[in-house]
């Protein structure tokens, strides 16, 4: 990943200093994002982090129910860092620009919590924690309207990525409570009642998963030093997640960050 980054880099401050043209269109930046991207999955369960897996999880798992009304708490965290360039789309309009880049997603986590409330015992809950990690690449492309307001530059449009998770794995974690009780009493005193703990652990490699997003875009820069553009974007949108074994999941977008971008002119 490291190396994929520096590569990255090479490639664009390579061609900001040789090229003014990317696929016929006028160059008119080039930039770095970081932010994060909230990929939000509809029906986040136990049952599609476990149809990830590259090999099947035991039948403890595979024959618990894992009822949404067990389920206490889902995890969606995903830091981004976009490379892009910024081009003319439009010879008579500079005001419409054309932003292509790639995003990479370094040690992204999915996962969600469970918890099995033992009523009327003092024994502690049963607790399930599953939590997937994986990098993602993603190319992206966004046309944008910019309008100047003031010292401001304020823009919007529409834009998508395609993408692609590659080496992850998942862990799965949790904790089963027995209740022990006393031979002669059974569990009908509540004093004599005790418990015994077994943890459960798994861990596995994950499949690749396709990522397909559509978004609306917009924020608001400032230049200084002449060419030096600071700003603020974000993205709401929805998409999709796709994987053998699974069926195709549907995301909710909400992203933010960072951006910084060097003007040519």
């Amino acid at each position: 990943m490291k190396n994929l980054v520096l590569i990255t880099l090479s490639f664009l401050f390579t061609t900001s200093a040789f090229s003014q043209n990317f696929l016929g269109m006028k160059v008119l930046k080039y930039g770095i994002a970081l932010g994060n991207d909230q990929d939000r999955v509809q029906g986040l369960d136990a049952q599609y982090l476990m149809g990830l897996s590259r090999t099947p999880v035991s039948s403890e798992l595979r024959d618990n129910d894992f009822e949404p009304i067990n389920l206490v708490s889902m995890t969606c965290e995903n830091p981004a860092l976009r490379f892009a360039v910024t081009v003319q789309p439009f010879k008579t309009s500079s005001n419409w620009q054309l932003d292509l880049g790639t995003t990479l997603m370094s040690n992204r986590i999915d996962g969600t919590d469970y918890r099995y409330v033992n009523y009327g015992s003092s024994t502690p809950d049963n607790t399930f924690s599953f939590r997937s990690r994986s990098h993602e690449i993603a190319l992206d492309a966004s046309l944008l309207r910019n309008v100047k307001f003031g010292f401001f530059n304020l823009y919007g449009g529409i834009g998508t990525n395609l993408g692609m998770t590659f080496a992850g794995d998942m862990t799965i974690r949790g904790n089963i409570y027995n209740e022990i009780s006393d031979p002669v009493t059974g569990f009908d005193d509540p004093l004599n009642v005790s418990f015994e703990n077994e943890r459960f652990y798994e861990y596995s490699s994950i499949k690749n998963v396709l990522h397909q997003r559509a978004f609306l875009q917009g924020g608001m820069s400032i230049i200084i030093l002449k060419r030096l553009e600071l700003g603020v974007d974000a993205r709401l949108g929805v998409g999709y997640r796709l994987n053998r074994g699974n069926s195709i999941k549907t995301t909710n977008l909400f992203g933010g960050g960072f951006v910084a971008k060097w003007n040519l002119k």
